[in-house]
């Protein structure tokens, strides 16, 4: 378990101490393996990381790449699809306290996928205080198949701004797996949407039983080819995701609902919301709403038919909740 350090003084040729770092994260990945550690200490790296970085072995024996404790590096490679891209046997991969700015690349701050429908798919991958942002599509997209990744305590924001053609699909987050966690994240100003939970087919392509808790979705829809379907975040598709303690504020929609089953919402706030607040749309089945507030949006409950009408209670839909200021 080793840690190895990289510095805008360093230098390739030497060990990666931290008293002789090595100068580029490229030059120093070939030093790190299963449990180490690689801090990057203060400044801006036009680096790109396309399937080069090494496997962990568990969370116990992770391979983990972050700041220098009380420094911050930034991420920000020239003329590239990504900044990061992880595939295959990509697997137990923490980032922790990194910047990734897309404002040079033509796509995503992070994809974590599979480089075919046969070959395995990268999992058990982990951003932890971490800001994404800029990217002209998805700030951060998990293909199908990507289990068990988990998004913590992230800021995503400004994706899709400036592609005028693509302001429909741009995102924070753009979640097509299963067991991920997204967790105290703020996830702001993105063109499209906050985020977007969507399967391509339930049959293989599941997107089941993630959770998004404790996270905030604000001022997104910003894109103005969106303004007609944007929301702040969007479960359409998959089986038994939930949703817990989520804010939705100041965007077209606040929660849309679609194409799923055994939906779970508890304890979200939605509210300042241009269209709708809740926005319950076709093919919902055995959705549950309790313990959640909607108010003061366009229309604060929208429902396509009777038949998806949520269960549960507790609930304040139009009903003002006499906020006080703290």
């Amino acid at each position: 378990m080793a840690t190895w350090v990289v510095a805008k003084n360093g230098n390739n040729s030497n060990p990666g101490t931290e008293s002789s770092p090595r100068l580029t994260i490229l030059g120093a990945l070939p030093l790190v393996h299963p449990g180490d550690t690689l801090l990057i200490r203060n400044g801006t790296y036009a680096e790109r990381f396309d399937k080069v970085i090494p496997a962990g072995l568990s969370w116990s024996s992770p391979v983990t790449i972050a700041s220098y404790p009380g420094e911050t590096a930034i991420l920000r490679p020239d003329l590239y699809f990504y900044i990061v891209n992880l595939e295959g046997e990509a697997k137990y991969i923490i980032f922790d306290r990194l910047v990734m700015d897309g404002v040079n690349v033509s796509g995503n701050c992070m994809k974590i996928s599979r480089n075919s429908t046969t070959a395995p798919s990268a999992h058990h991958i982990r951003l932890q205080n971490c800001k994404l942002k800029n990217a002209p599509h998805v700030c951060l997209l998990i293909q199908s198949k990507c289990d068990y990744c988990e998004v913590l305590k992230c800021d995503l924001s400004n994706s899709g701004k400036t592609i005028d053609s693509d302001g429909l699909y741009s995102y924070g987050i753009y979640l097509k797996s299963s067991y991920c966690l997204v967790d105290g994240c703020n996830i702001f100003d993105n063109g499209s949407s906050g985020m977007q939970i969507f399967s391509t087919s339930q049959a293989t392509e599941p997107s089941n039983y993630n959770v998004v808790r404790n996270s905030k979705f604000y001022a997104n829809t910003t894109h103005s080819a969106a303004l007609n379907r944007g929301t702040g975040v969007s479960v359409a598709g998959g089986t038994g995701n939930a949703l817990y303690n989520v804010v939705a504020y100041n965007q077209r929609s606040g929660i849309t609902v679609s194409y799923c089953s055994g939906t779970k919402i508890y304890h979200a706030t939605v509210t300042d919301n241009a269209v709708y607040g809740f926005d319950l749309r076709e093919s919902v089945y055995s959705l549950q709403v309790k313990n959640s507030i909607s108010y003061g949006n366009g229309t604060d409950l929208f429902q396509m038919g009777s038949y998806i009408s949520p269960t549960g209670g507790g609930n304040l839909f139009g009903v003002n909740p006499l906020f006080v200021a703290p």
